[in-house]
């Protein structure tokens, strides 16, 4: 079976092509997730996308591309800071947590993103040079003898776990921290439930007790400003007819507010005369 090698010009212009739809989508996901896309670019600039011709390679070019490969996954300064910060974040986060919630990855993602948005150009520096400081260990561990991938794994994870030891303090120490954090956070949420339950009580209670005094409390009499006892009845009936004749235009309400109006308008002993 033969192989068509790819041209040159056809492999350039689908390397374009994909760079900037890789470009395209990092922006999109920027502006709806919320981090830093210069960042993402320069993370995913270490996985290059390639399109390879379908031609045979040689021992020596094998070689090349794993060591390449390797030097590739070598870390940048935010992927450093990322790790580092990451429990930290984590812990608050879940602290600020409500009953119930699970802490979704993309809003550990988010909040780191934000942090390292912070840090001045000074700092990130700092992470930067640390990161090239680990490469350069990296890559002269690769000039030595051609490791397999198992083997390559172990030292990259030495590295980190070197780097990781000289900058985060003891995790026993820190998780220690955050179980005493969540057992005093559980107390206190048992006793603000405890709280509000008390207060509904109490507040029932008091309900029951009014409605009961009302009940017991309760009289036939009636205040003498009622209009279904009094001489108020008496005065509408005998001066609705004249503020009906004297304003003819007034509508039902107003008719109503007039004669209220005129009601008050008339002294106790006046008031008492329309009493029946």
């Amino acid at each position: 079976m033969s192989t068509i090698a790819m041209p040159t010009s056809i492999h350039c212009a689908i390397h374009s092509m994909t760079t900037d739809a890789v470009s395209q989508a990092v922006n999109l996901l920027a502006v709806k997730y919320n981090f830093d896309p210069d960042e993402a670019l320069r993370s995913l600039s270490n996985f290059e996308i390639t399109a390879t011709n379908p031609v045979k390679q040689t021992a020596a070019k094998k070689t090349a591309v794993k060591k390449t490969a390797a030097a590739k996954r070598a870390p940048n300064g935010y992927n450093l800071f990322q790790k580092e910060k990451r429990p930290d974040i984590k812990a608050k986060l879940e602290q600020e947590l409500q009953d119930d919630a699970k802490l979704k990855p993309q809003a550990i993602l988010t909040a780191i993103a934000a942090e390292w948005k912070l840090l001045t150009p000074d700092d990130k520096a700092i992470w930067h040079d640390l990161a090239k400081k680990t490469n350069d260990n990296l890559e002269v561990t690769s000039l030595g003898p051609l490791q397999t991938d198992s083997d390559d794994d172990s030292i990259r994870s030495e590295k980190y776990t070197d780097s990781d030891d000289s900058l985060s303090p003891d995790k026993a120490e820190k998780e220690e921290k955050v179980e005493k954090v969540e057992k005093v956070e559980k107390v206190e949420k048992v006793e603000k439930v405890e709280k509000v339950e008390k207060a509904k009580k109490a507040e029932k209670a008091e309900k029951v007790e009014k409605v009961e005094k009302g009940r017991k409390g309760k009289k036939a009499d009636v205040s003498d400003n009622d209009p279904r006892t009094n001489g108020y009845l008496v005065f509408a009936k005998a001066t609705l007819p004249i503020i009906q004749a004297e304003l003819p235009d007034l509508s039902a309400p107003a008719v109503r507010a007039e004669l209220t109006s005129r009601w008050h308008a008339l002294t106790t002993l006046e008031q008492s005369n329309w009493k029946v």
